[in-house]
């Protein structure tokens, strides 16, 4: 697959347990905003029978605290996903992150960003085409 992002981003990937990561992110370091300027998708197999829904994100990661979830279209194929604030505890505190999970060609593919980004990360999603 290939997705358009800006010109001052880099994309790298690396195997993940059963998965790949692919991280997007500002390749202007330095400033505090770039940071938090991108994003990470991980692709895994999607054994379920059935469409994600979010029971299955709540059934595959209990941890993780779901809100503010809608439907949306991802990609040129208009292919359905879910779109929705998580937080995860992490020791004595909490990450908050946006999320973008859907389904193609039996892959699961959870993609997450900081708050901040979500905006733009929706936008470069939207532009998503699986070749």
């Amino acid at each position: 697959f290939s997705f358009d992002y800006l010109a001052n981003f880099t994309v790298g990937n690396f195997l993940e347990g059963e998965g790949e990561v692919i991280l997007v992110q500002n390749s202007q370091l330095g400033s505090e905003a770039s940071k938090s300027e991108g994003f990470q998708i991980f692709v895994s197999l999607y054994e379920e029978e059935n469409p994600l829904s979010e029971a299955i994100i709540a059934d595959s990661a209990p941890d993780l605290k779901i809100s503010n979830d809608r439907e949306i279209e991802v990609g040129t194929g208009r292919i359905k996903g879910l779109s929705f604030d998580a937080s995860t505890t992490l020791g004595a505190g909490t990450e908050s992150t946006r999320e973008v999970w859907f389904v193609q060609d039996g892959n699961l593919y959870q993609v997450t960003s900081y708050p901040s980004f979500a905006e733009q990360m929706e936008e470069i999603l939207g532009s998503l085409r699986f070749n």
